[in-house]
């Protein structure tokens, strides 16, 4: 036991103390106590001082990248949820190559049809 490990070690053997304690709050009348426990449970649940809202002067920007199937589009329609403003980089690589773009002409300028 500790006890032991403390006699040991010349030190005095700590003393047990049986306390009961109170099984529900609902149990303790804390009127007319002027206690700080009563002044720290009366104030539960109470803002001290109210919320700061920063905002930002310039946006986010936030980089969703992945491999397949690891929940790019899930991350980004939860963003868009919550008014974030969504440019899907595969959506505007594939209208780069759409027939008749610059881009389509140099891909065929290069490897041919």
């Amino acid at each position: 036991s500790i006890n032991e490990a403390r006699i040991k070690n010349n030190l005095k053997p700590v003393q047990n103390f049986v306390i009961d304690h109170l099984l529900e709050i609902s149990d303790v009348s804390f009127n007319n106590k002027l206690s700080s426990s009563y002044l720290r449970w009366k104030e539960l649940g109470d803002l001290r001082i109210p919320p700061i809202q920063k905002f930002h002067k310039f946006p986010y920007i936030i980089g969703v990248t992945g491999c397949t199937a690891s929940g790019k589009s899930s991350i980004c329609k939860r963003l868009e949820d919550k008014s974030a403003k969504i440019i899907d980089c595969d959506i505007e690589a594939h209208k780069g190559y759409l027939p008749s773009t610059e881009c389509y002409n140099e891909i065929i300028t290069c490897f041919g049809t």
